[in-house]
C-alpha cells in the first residue's frame, strides 16, 4: 500500500514539475513548452513525447517526437544536473536570425552591467564553473535518431542531418549528413 501511495505521488509531482516547466518557458523566455504526454521511467528518469518549443512571435525552436532522460541522484540531491541517459527522436532545432531577431534570443544569458574597474575577473573560477556544467550535461548514454539541425541567417541556410548518433561508455558512432 506505502509503494502504490509512493508511486501515485510521484507521478502527481512529475505531473506538477511539467506544468511548472511550461509556465515557467512562458514567463522566463517568452516562448511556449507543449508536451503532449510525459510520464516517470523508475525513480529518476523521463519519457515526453510531442515536444514543441515556440518562441513568441517566432519559429520554432525545437520539435521532437520522443526524449527519454535520466539524472544522476545523488549529484542532484547536490543540487548538480548531471544525465545519466538521454535517447531522441524524430526531430529538429531550427535556429533562424532574421530582420525580426533571433528565434533563441530569450535562450542566451543576458549581459550584466560591467563591473567596477578596480574588480578583476577570476578567469580560472569562471572555465572551471562552465567546464562542470558542460560536462555534467554530457550523458553517460545517448542515443539520437533522426534529428535534424536547420540553420537559416538572413535567409542563408544550412541544414545537418543526423540519422543515428551513439555513446555508449564514451564511445561514440555517429551517422551525419551535411546539407548546404
Amino acid at each position: 500500500v506505502i509503494c502504490f501511495a509512493l508511486l501515485i505521488y510521484k507521478e502527481a509531482c512529475w505531473t506538477k514539475g511539467i506544468g511548472k516547466m511550461e509556465s515557467s518557458q512562458a514567463q522566463d523566455y517568452t516562448c511556449k513548452l507543449s508536451i503532449k504526454k510525459a510520464e516517470c521511467q523508475g525513480i529518476n528518469g523521463i519519457e515526453m513525447e510531442d515536444i514543441l518549443l515556440v518562441p513568441k512571435e517566432a519559429d520554432t525552436l525545437l520539435s521532437s517526437e520522443s526524449i527519454k532522460s535520466s539524472c544522476n541522484l545523488l549529484q542532484l540531491l547536490t543540487g548538480n544536473i548531471q544525465l545519466g541517459r538521454l535517447e531522441a527522436k524524430n526531430g529538429f532545432i531550427h535556429l533562424v536570425t532574421n530582420e525580426n531577431g533571433r528565434n533563441f534570443e530569450a535562450f542566451l544569458p543576458k549581459k550584466k552591467a560591467k563591473t567596477e574597474p578596480g574588480v578583476k575577473t577570476n578567469y580560472a573560477d569562471l572555465a572551471y564553473k562552465i567546464l562542470n556544467r558542460t560536462f555534467n550535461l554530457i550523458p553517460t548514454y545517448m542515443r539520437l535518431e533522426n534529428l535534424s539541425l536547420q540553420m537559416c541567417y538572413v535567409g542563408k541556410k544550412a541544414n545537418s542531418n543526423l540519422q543515428t548518433i551513439e555513446l555508449t561508455d564514451k564511445q561514440r558512432e555517429p551517422s551525419i549528413q551535411f546539407q548546404p
